[in-house]
């Protein structure tokens, strides 16, 4: 029942956070204290100033890195976990069950990278303390949302998953990959001297999936929560005999989590994207 409990306040904090994204859109001071980066740059002077307490701004960079530093060592240290008393999996589904954390840890891993050696950060793009705070609990309970619904969903599994497991596997490590592409793109742009103040020019300069969306590499983060979901959903339906897990109010419990983040992600990228300067 540990798992269920931890489920459960998975659930509850994205419940809270989808409420944030709501005071993000109707709140102007919660808004200015939540946006970061380009965002502020449309703020007036007075909005942006340094501030106090929880306003007082931190470098995005070093913002960013901090979330995937915890996201990597938070992920990490749970995927270890699978197999174990902790997440007693049966052996048939165990290499099943691991392949989401695996996954998240890619993503984290990748995003580190990307951050500290390949994205490039106005000197004076920043986010306020609150939003550091914000983003770093998001990249501890997301990989304790799929771990534990993951660990979950495994228990008294009847055999491994179907080959539609590998498909989404699989979409999930495209969708990666077309991430990578997209912050490649746009980080080649804020380095050349022609641009605008270093913001991105799309389309035209930018090509690839820009051509075609103003936001590809949002639209990618969204889908990867999608596929973080649908696994977690295929793990829980492999099942045979689940005991007391097999109720109504307990698959809720496991399942919504992962979707509730997905939820999350959507609004929340969405209300970035339409809070960000227009792409030229």
């Amino acid at each position: 029942m540990a798992l269920a409990a931890v489920c459960a306040m998975s659930g509850m904090y994205w419940l809270v956070a989808i409420a944030a994204v709501g005071l993000r859109l109707w709140w102007p001071a919660f808004r200015d204290l939540a946006s970061y980066g380009e965002q502020r740059a449309l703020r007036p002077p007075s909005a942006t100033a340094s501030g106090r307490g929880w306003a007082q701004q931190v470098s995005k960079r070093r913002g960013f890195m901090a979330f995937y530093i915890v996201g990597t060592v938070v992920a990490t240290g749970l995927l270890s976990f699978v197999g174990t008393a902790a997440c007693p999996v049966p052996g048939l589904v165990s290499a099943d069950a691991a392949w989401p954390m695996r996954l998240f840890v890619l993503h984290m891993v990748r995003r580190l990278l990307e951050t500290g050696w390949l994205q490039r950060f106005s000197p004076t793009s920043t986010m306020s303390r609150f939003g550091a705070v914000a983003g770093a609990s998001f990249y501890v309970v997301a990989p304790l949302t799929v771990w534990s619904s993951s660990c979950a969903g495994a228990i008294d599994a009847a055999g491994g998953t179907t080959r539609w497991f590998g498909v989404v596997v699989a979409l999930n490590i495209g969708q990666q990959l077309i991430q990578a592409d997209c912050h490649r793109r746009l980080s080649r742009t804020r380095a050349d001297p022609k641009g605008t103040s270093g913001r991105p020019c799309f389309a035209d300069r930018c090509g690839g999936l820009f051509r075609l969306l103003n936001w590809p590499h949002y639209v990618s983060e969204v889908g990867l929560y999608v596929t973080w979901a649908v696994m977690l959903n295929m793990l829980w339906w492999q099942t045979d005999g689940r005991s007391g897990w097999s109720s109504t109010i307990s698959c809720a419990v496991v399942l919504s989590p992962p979707w509730l983040l997905a939820l999350f992600s959507l609004l929340n990228l969405g209300a970035t994207a339409a809070s960000s300067p227009p792409r030229l």
